[in-house]
């Protein structure tokens, strides 16, 4: 009895199992093909701009210095003005270096002085320039010519810079007709007792 069930139950387990085993290569073969790799974007790098000069502090025996010595014949308030060290960009254009500006650390009746510690990353770089300013963020009053960085360690490297007695004024030309007309009446006027003793002068002559 036990065997017929047996044999009974493992007739179709043997028809599924060839069933299943057949269709094996077509689920293989029904198998989806792998996607295509997508190209990874190319990276174009930017360029990179010149590096801002960055201040390290060094022991006085490693390093260099720079001095303004700013002076003026005009009578200025030295406690007011402010001075900064621009480095030169490759464009052309000047950058305050911002490690580099402060008041005067002196001031007599010679003028003001100040000074900065240039550590041994940045010798011989430039160009660099002073300038004075009438207060911080104010106008310009004076800057140096263009200079390099000391080379060596123990140099002290002093720029003398003249400061005028104020900042320069743009000068304003009358941009509108109403403007130059009223200009041309004010000279017309002014001029007309001139015309007036031409023919006086002329018959003396």
């Amino acid at each position: 009895m036990h065997n017929k069930i047996r044999l009974k139950l493992g007739i179709p387990l043997f028809i599924v199992g060839l069933l299943l085993f057949g269709m094996a290569p077509l689920w293989t073969q029904a198998a989806p093909p792998p996607l295509p790799t997508r190209p990874l974007p190319t990276y174009t790098p930017s360029p990179i701009p010149s590096p801002t000069p960055t201040i390290t502090p060094a022991l006085a025996s490693q390093s260099s210095s720079i001095i303004l010595n700013a002076q003026s014949a005009a009578a200025l308030e030295w406690d007011q003005l402010w001075t900064a060290v621009e480095w030169q960009t490759e464009d052309g254009g000047w950058q305050t270096v911002e490690g580099w500006q402060g008041a005067f650390d002196s001031i007599d009746t010679a003028g003001g002085r100040k000074t900065w510690s240039v550590p041994p990353t940045l010798f011989g770089r430039g160009p660099f320039r002073w300038r004075v300013d009438a207060a911080q963020n104010g106008p310009l009053l004076a800057a140096s010519q263009p200079f390099n960085l000391p080379e060596r360690a123990g140099v002290r490297q002093v720029i003398t810079l003249t400061l005028p007695a104020a900042p320069a004024q743009p000068i304003l030309l009358p941009t509108t007709g109403d403007s130059i007309g009223w200009l041309g009446a004010t000279c017309l006027i002014l001029g007309l007792p001139l015309l007036w003793q031409i023919p006086k002068r002329l018959k003396r002559h």
